[in-house]
């Protein structure tokens, strides 16, 4: 048995968070690591899918029975001082019945709406983990509606980056995977065009994105990006520093103008683009 206690839990309720049940992502092992010297305090945790499900049925209403959930079993056991609120489309209202520690929200990942139901709760949380549809445009909006509910110093975490679901992905075609939007943001400082109605909202909140950690898949068959942890720091500087470095280690030409002049708009104080405009302008002669 293994020594890791988010493990153990893991294994022990049949979470494929775990090392046992298929397709045993061995997520609990990194969590283990992040959330060991804070797991006694208490704090406040949402989970957005709260059970398995298969691709077919992934984001539709199934009438399940959901007399447990293993993740809700996990947290609440793992983080004993703290509380754990579920969001799915499935009705877990049922699950660890007479637990105070447990609040169950039903709604749809796909409606803006449902996570008002979140918002009215009054509610600001530690750790948010979308473990839902794993939808791009699900994972998209979660975190624009739930990003301020996570309090400084939190963690925003997505799971399965490469597990969208063909049937809703069809419905709701995304010009950038979940995974690529923020990629692209970890290496140059800004999020990558994608449609108007998203874009505006995700480059509001550059400035409270502290770190990101991308985990790849557990074998040699994943996917490089398979788990992404967010860190919120408000008034963070890191995508002035990932602008920075981008600009700084590669000769800037001008197919680097776009990029300059939208990362510019954005952070007028960062120096780093005005200067490489400026090596722009300098190289093309228009100084001369």
């Amino acid at each position: 048995m293994t020594s890791n206690l988010l493990t153990q839990l893991a294994n022990r309720y049949g979470s494929d968070k775990g090392s046992l049940a298929q397709p045993y992502h061995g997520y609990s092992y990194i969590y283990e690591n992040l959330f060991s010297g804070i797991r006694n305090r208490s704090l406040e945790i949402l989970e957005l899918g709260l059970a398995k499900t298969t691709e077919d049925e992934r984001g539709k209403s199934e009438n399940r029975a959901c007399r447990s959930s293993p993740s809700v079993s996990i947290w609440l056991d793992y983080f004993p001082g703290s509380h754990v609120t579920g969001f799915d489309l499935s009705d877990f209202s049922g699950a660890d019945t007479g637990n105070d520690r447990f609040t169950f929200i039903q709604g749809d990942l796909g409606n803006a709406e449902d996570y008002r139901k979140v918002a009215d709760t009054g509610k600001h949380f530690d750790i948010i983990i979308d473990d839902g549809s794993h939808a791009t445009m699900h994972q998209m909006l979660a975190f624009l509606e739930l990003f301020p509910l996570l309090d400084d110093g939190g963690f925003y975490i997505v799971e399965d980056l490469w597990s969208q679901p063909e049937s809703i992905e069809s419905q709701n075609p995304v010009s950038c995977k979940f995974h690529e939007l923020f990629r692209t943001f970890d290496q140059t400082g800004f999020f990558p065009d994608i449609e108007p109605e998203f874009l505006n909202r995700f480059n509001n909140y550059t400035g409270q994105i502290g770190s990101l950690m991308f985990f790849p898949y557990h074998n040699l068959s994943g996917k490089d990006d398979q788990l992404l942890i967010i860190s919120k720091s408000k008034d963070s500087d890191y995508c002035r520093y990932r602008s920075k470095i981008r600009f700084f280690k590669l000769d800037i030409h001008a197919d680097h103008e776009a990029s300059l002049q939208r990362h510019a708009g954005l952070s007028p104080e960062n120096p780093y683009p005005w200067f490489h405009l400026g090596l722009l302008s300098l190289n093309s002669g228009d100084y001369a």
